[in-house]
């Protein structure tokens, strides 16, 4: 349930009281409206507006805010007002929240929050190399570019030992704008 409440603030004008009431609500008629569709606010909705006494106001506000709701997908229901000046909408809710519809899924880590580990992308690294290695025959000498998180750790722990055990001379180089888990092998002779 959403509930709002409609304030005069410090607004005053040089009209009636009755008629300054009314265009405060007016205004906010179609400003909650376009708020509901905007934020996607669904469910039980009531607005207490500022009170009026005009049951001609009162229905003229009913009718500002029906006309607000038009072109609205999800056609909101707008319910008589009661004697307090509450006014009860229902909507459903049919898109995502604001959140999705703001941030998108991350392509690194496919909105996991997690990506490979070290040791892994290691791991991928030396098989997909070994690979490399059988299909070139002849090459000895391997590049392997990589974001710089991977390739420094490549360097302190990892390119020693697959070089003794690849029969090869591998370099690293770190690319600033290869995703985490991205990589590419060439010949480097």
């Amino acid at each position: 349930m959403t509930v709002i409440d409609v304030n005069s603030g410090k607004f005053v004008g040089r009209e009636s009281l009755e008629e300054i009431i009314t265009e405060i609500n007016r205004q906010a008629a179609v400003e909650i409206a376009r708020q509901l569709r905007l934020r996607d606010i669904g469910g039980i909705i009531v607005v207490d507006f500022i009170d009026m006494h005009s049951d001609r106001h009162k229905e003229e506000i009913l009718n500002i805010m029906e006309q607000a709701f038009v072109g609205d997908r999800i056609n909101p229901k707008v319910h008589d007002i009661t004697v307090l000046n509450l006014v009860e909408i229902t909507r459903k809710k049919s898109w995502q929240n604001l959140s999705s519809v703001l941030y998108a899924q991350c392509p690194v880590c496919d909105g996991s929050g997690r990506i490979e580990s070290k040791e892994t992308l290691a791991l991928k690294i030396k098989c997909q190399s070994r690979e490399f290695l059988k299909k070139r025959g002849s090459s000895k000498s391997v590049l392997i570019e990589a974001n710089p998180w991977i390739a420094k750790w490549l360097r302190l722990k990892e390119i020693k030992h697959w070089e003794k055990q690849l029969d090869c001379s591998i370099e690293i180089k770190a690319v600033a704008g290869l995703n985490v888990g991205t990589f590419t092998i060439v010949d480097n002779s």
